[in-house]
């Protein structure tokens, strides 16, 4: 009973004090600083409660919060801090399974039911919601954006999600051939598997989105994308701007050190200037002074952005010295796998992203991650193939 009091004291105490400090947090990083109080306190709470019946399963998700934490500390910029923060969420719900069995304690118990009616939503409703999400999404981002494939990748995983149901349906009944049935369960199979993979890279986004960039950078990287007629930025390209130029500014006020900001980005073929040059005359308008503005123009994609931007800093610094790219919140972490693959000392300044791109927008990030690790996957589905052929 005093546990109980502490604990809830505790809980109003600080969720009182995090409400009340909430304009010195941007968005993201309020919302970070509830759910790590939330988790941190019903964590510790539990830890307490297994300590006093003398059961040290809590170590298992302590040690993997650990490991997580550790890798965090190391090294942002990889997909094990999705991997581990996903298992040690599991073992931490499998662990207030345990405990709700052995104390029945009314805090399982609200956890618990709280958990089941979501899985109870999710599996009644959770799959076609999603293709209804997914197939409206579509329709929105079609009248808003321009009619490319990159665009249509909602629509193409609603169709998709259709068809392997109706696959399941067909494969149910008894007259249908053995290999129709052997075929829909190794579907089965592959479609967890990247469900899995896409749920480790969307954690392991939405955690480095999470992470605040330190004020010591000396060069920002603002990452091109398409010119709107060829000629302005894009809305989405200019919160690429405004976010770099906001933090340079930032940094500037606090830290007395301005940062050099490389607008980076050739010219694609349909367009009448390069991306960099559009981009610096949008930092021009908004007041930015020019002697801190430097051009990249030649790189195509994101690597090549960061690549460039790379030799051309080596080149005016002799050595690695602190950066930031500024890129949108969706394409923050790609861009951070990229930087690490160049050895760079990067860090992401996030933009933000229409919510009504944003399925569309994952789902485009999640593609080019498995393109850029694909031999991983191929032998990690070889090995499940011959394990599913020889089972």
């Amino acid at each position: 009973m005093i546990l109980d009091l502490i604990f809830l004291t505790a809980l109003l105490f600080g969720v009182s004090i995090i409400i009340r400090q909430r304009q010195k947090f941007v968005r993201w990083h309020f919302l970070q600083a509830i759910s790590a109080f939330f988790g941190s306190a019903l964590f510790l709470y539990s830890t307490s409660l297994s300590i006093a019946h003398q059961n040290f399963w809590f170590l298992l998700p302590l040690g993997l919060f650990l490991l997580f934490y550790l890798i965090w500390r190391l090294e942002k910029r990889t997909v094990w801090i999705g991997i581990l923060f996903n298992l040690f969420c599991l073992g931490f719900f499998f662990h207030i399974i345990y405990m709700r069995l052995i104390t029945g304690h009314w805090v399982y118990i609200i956890l618990l039911t709280l958990g089941f009616i979501i899985l109870f939503l999710m599996i009644f409703f959770g799959y076609f919601g999603l293709v209804m999400f997914l197939l409206i999404n579509a329709a929105i981002v079609r009248k808003r954006e321009r009619p490319k494939l990159a665009n249509r990748l909602g629509l193409l995983a609603g169709i998709g999600l259709l068809g392997f149901q109706l696959l399941q349906i067909v494969a149910s009944y008894r007259e249908i051939p053995r290999f129709i049935v052997e075929g829909a369960r190794l579907i089965d199979l592959i479609a967890l598997y990247f469900f899995g993979q896409f749920t480790i890279f969307l954690t392991s986004s939405l955690l480095y989105n999470l992470n605040c960039c330190k004020l010591d950078k000396k060069y920002i990287v603002v990452c091109g994308a398409g010119l709107k007629n060829g000629r302005t930025v894009t809305p989405l390209l200019r919160r690429r701007i405004i976010a770099a130029l906001e933090f340079a500014r930032r940094q500037e006020k606090l830290t007395g050190l301005m940062p050099m900001v490389i607008m980076s980005g050739g010219q694609g073929d349909d367009e009448q200037l390069s991306e960099a040059f559009a981009m610096k005359e949008a930092a021009l308008n908004d007041g930015f002074p020019e002697d801190f503005l430097l051009l990249e123009e030649c790189s195509t994609t994101t690597f090549g952005n960061l690549k460039c931007c790379d030799g051309i800093i080596r080149q005016r610094e002799g050595k690695s010295v602190p950066v930031a790219f500024a890129t949108n919140d969706y394409h923050l972490f790609r861009t951070g796998l990229s930087s690490r693959k160049l050895k760079m000392k990067a860090e992401g300044i996030p933009a933000r992203t229409a919510p009504y791109f944003l399925p569309t927008a994952f789902l485009r990030e999640f593609i080019a991650y498995l393109m850029s690790t694909k031999w991983v996957h191929v032998v990690l589905l070889t090995l499940m193939l011959i394990a599913y052929i020889y089972r």
